[in-house]
């Protein structure tokens, strides 16, 4: 039997917790949508501003992924996705964890850092082209609980399925792997329909007034992202607008990242 799960108090609250953490990164607006493709193609172009976020400030929030499990289509929210570790104790706590289990040597607490302006002795002594660093990427997952502390042992076990969920769909983007033809079989779409101009329309208005401020220089204006109007007036079908979200993913994320 399938049907949605009566929301109790929690949940209530939960929604409210992530509107307003939401609302940290993010200024919501109302888009009125004529069609499927539309509904999808604002659904992806949030994504595409999503990532554009992570890129420019290092994290964003409400991070919508999909992809193809075990044949089957699933997609969910992420709360948060961030090139920032969230909790380095946490972190520590889980490598040395990992290291134990394969029989490593568990590593050493790092040095304290130096200025990003200055060099450590052995780089004078013996120097040399640093090696391109691949940046982590954190997925955090956001939980409101009755009680002030965190879940653990079996409590926490659907929090890291989910989370272990999120990273398979956030891999599979950033390779390159999720094909837009399984959703759009799953979802009946027509992903080469031209989206409606009044959806352009508004998205474009909309987007160019939140996110685009007009160039006050040469260097700005050689750097100032393009406006919506144009890049959808180009990108005007969920085909081709995707192909933009996963160069993006790519880009960001997989192995432009």
């Amino acid at each position: 039997m399938h049907g949605r799960k009566p929301r109790t108090e929690a949940m209530k609250r939960g929604s409210e917790v992530h509107a307003q953490l939401e609302e940290e990164v993010y200024t919501s607006v109302q888009i009125e949508v004529a069609t499927k493709e539309d509904a999808w193609g604002l659904r992806v172009w949030n994504v595409i501003q999503g990532l554009r976020t992570l890129r420019e400030t290092g994290m964003t929030r409400e991070l919508e992924v999909w992809g193809v499990v075990d044949g089957e289509v699933v997609g969910g929210v992420i709360d948060e996705v961030s090139f920032m570790c969230p909790d380095v104790e946490l972190e520590a706590e889980a490598t040395h964890a990992r290291a134990v289990a394969r029989g490593e040597e568990p590593p050493q607490q790092p040095r304290a850092t130096l200025p990003t302006d200055q060099r450590g002795l052995d780089e004078y002594i013996h120097p040399k082209s640093p090696a391109p660093k691949k940046r982590k990427l954190y997925i955090t997952d956001v939980k409101t609980r009755s009680v002030a502390s965190l879940p653990r042992g079996a409590s926490f076990r659907p929090t890291k399925l989910q989370l272990m969920l999120y990273h398979t769909l956030v891999s599979s983007l950033a390779a390159g792997d999720t094909p837009l033809s399984a959703l759009a079989a799953r979802y009946e779409l027509d992903t080469q329909r031209t989206f409606s101009p009044a959806f352009v329309a508004q998205v474009a208005t909309l987007a160019d007034e939140v996110y685009y401020d007009a160039p006050s220089s040469a260097e700005e204006v050689a750097s100032a992202p393009e406006p919506a109007g144009n890049e959808l007036s180009r990108n005007d079908s969920l085909e081709k607008l995707w192909d933009v979200m996963m160069n993006l993913f790519i880009e960001i994320i997989g192995e432009g990242g």
